[in-house]
């Protein structure tokens, strides 16, 4: 009954949507441009960069799901971005657009304890909403035009070892590099790691 209520707050994400896709080529290849011409003035990249790497990352996995699909979580979850259907697992997906680099924030302090917790909503000290934890890491790896040039799934646990603190911000951020890319609990679901 509890996770019936929740249905607002996520969607199913399409399968493909090629209107969309052909749209990112063209936005891309133009964006790249702007930051080929104004490094002085367009100092970082975009967190666009991040919702397209979630579009493709779940559009890869949801194609080789078996039947259990993810269902992208809304933007009021806590580091979670998506929840698969009949198991409850989390996925973080963590987007990057040069490589090696490092990812956006992980805010979950039970990610970086090690532990596994109920995960709370942005901005409320209690825990609310479904019942779920990373389980789950997807990383996407885009090219300059935001085409995916690499999309693997990897365990939390096996993930952790990538991790390190951003004393700074006080998060936790994951070191996508070749290591990570190459390691044997990998599963690579587009892309060819040892062509990065």
């Amino acid at each position: 009954e509890g996770s019936l209520q929740q249905l607002p707050y996520v969607i199913l994400y399409p399968k493909a949507n090629e209107a969309f896709e052909s749209a990112i080529r063209r936005f891309g290849r133009q964006r790249q441009i702007l930051y080929d011409r104004f490094p002085g003035v367009l100092r970082a990249k975009d967190n666009l960069a991040g919702s397209i790497g979630e579009y493709w990352g779940l559009a890869a996995f949801n194609r080789q799901c078996g039947g259990r699909p993810l269902i992208r979580c809304s933007t009021s979850f806590r580091d979670i971005d998506a929840i698969q259907s009949g198991t409850s697992n989390g996925f973080a997906i963590k987007t990057v657009s040069r490589f090696p680099a490092t990812s956006s924030s992980i805010w979950s302090e039970e990610f970086a304890a090690n532990e596994t917790h109920p995960v709370r909503r942005k901005g409320t000290k209690r825990r609310s909403g479904p019942l779920a934890t990373i389980n789950n890491f997807l990383i996407v790896i885009l090219d300059e035009y935001l085409q995916p040039k690499f999309i693997g799934h990897l365990p939390a646990r096996v993930a952790k070892q990538f991790s390190r603190q951003d004393r700074y911000q006080g998060s936790t951020k994951l070191h996508i590099c070749e290591p990570m890319v190459r390691h044997p609990q990998m599963r690579v679901l587009q892309g060819n790691p040892t062509a990065l």
